[in-house]
């Protein structure tokens, strides 16, 4: 997408893999917990970026990119530019999230 308002729940879908090119944008998603592993692959511009996952699901981010804003519940900072929940790679389920940001602010919450 270009400059676009996407918002969408993905709580009940057998996502494998996503992936997310789009620039000047607002992208609101809640992700679910059917599929053992999933991948989150984003690529952005000056966007906003909101996910919702599920508390059961460990999560890991990689990013890498400009200048960012980024908030993350429950997600610890393990190195420069990776993020993870506590016990993710013991994780029954697991969410893995490629993040390439430009000016964009990201946030994961949690539910």
């Amino acid at each position: 997408t270009g400059a676009a308002s996407v918002s969408g729940d993905l709580s009940q879908v057998k996502l494998k893999s996503l992936n997310i090119d789009t620039g000047a944008s607002s992208i609101d998603l809640k992700l679910g917990a059917i599929e053992p592993r999933q991948e989150v692959v984003l690529d952005a511009g000056a966007s906003k970026l909101a996910f919702k996952i599920p508390k059961s699901v460990g999560v890991r981010v990689e990013s890498s990119g400009g200048l960012k804003s980024t908030s993350f519940e429950g997600i610890e900072k393990v190195s420069e530019s990776v993020y993870e929940s506590k016990g993710f790679a013991d994780s029954e389920k697991q969410i893995t999230i490629r993040a390439d940001l430009g000016v964009s602010r990201f946030e994961i919450s949690r539910y």
